[in-house]
């Protein structure tokens, strides 16, 4: 008898057509393949603080939790034309943009700074199409302007950063960008 066992310990391995071999490498060929091409594509993300370290952190955190799904660049800045002009170039993915951080050009109040940052942000989702999280503190003036800018990016973020609600934020920035359009969102997440 072919089935039998020749020993209790072994275990016992059905014969597989070499068909439904022929499939399953395919697929697996396949997803080998589409894993590949995310790896290889890269991510631009800009973090625009004075603060180093902290651009820093961030910086390092995704970069850990998206390794072996995507290469990670940080560019950091803090100058508002500097991030327009990256904007408009579209070589930015995701802005990460600390308000209170950013410098704008013009002496200003804190309405007017916050005005500038309403711009800037609306400039980047409207124009540019790309994800913006916005970060505050809580330590900013209120003003009816505040809750406008807060809202006027894809995700807001309150100072101190919760690691999760952070990864939450750009695990669905990378779910917006049309480079991961028309693929399983599984396989991106982070």
């Amino acid at each position: 008898m072919s089935d039998e066992f020749s020993s209790i310990n072994e275990e016992f391995i059905p014969l597989i057509s070499s068909r439904v071999v022929k499939k399953i490498s395919d697929l697996v060929k396949r997803g080998l393949g589409l894993t590949q091409e995310v790896k290889d594509k890269q991510i631009t993300v800009l973090s625009a603080t004075v603060d180093d370290l902290c651009s820093r952190v961030w910086s390092d955190f995704l970069k850990e939790i998206t390794k072996n799904k995507c290469d990670l660049k940080f560019l950091f800045s803090f100058d508002s034309e500097e991030i327009l002009n990256l904007a408009d170039k579209k070589s930015i993915d995701v802005f990460i943009l600390v308000i209170g951080n950013i410098v704008f050009r013009d002496d200003y109040t804190n309405d007017r700074y916050l005005e500038n940052s309403l711009q800037l942000i609306t400039h980047i989702k409207k124009v540019c199409e790309k994800p913006v999280i916005v970060v505050s503190s809580c330590l900013l003036i209120e003003s009816p302007l505040i809750a406008q800018v807060r809202i006027a990016g894809n995700f807001h973020i309150q100072i101190p950063v919760k690691a999760d609600a952070f990864r939450d934020a750009f695990n669905k920035c990378l779910d917006m960008l049309s480079d991961f359009e028309g693929n399983s969102r599984k396989r991106f997440t982070i």
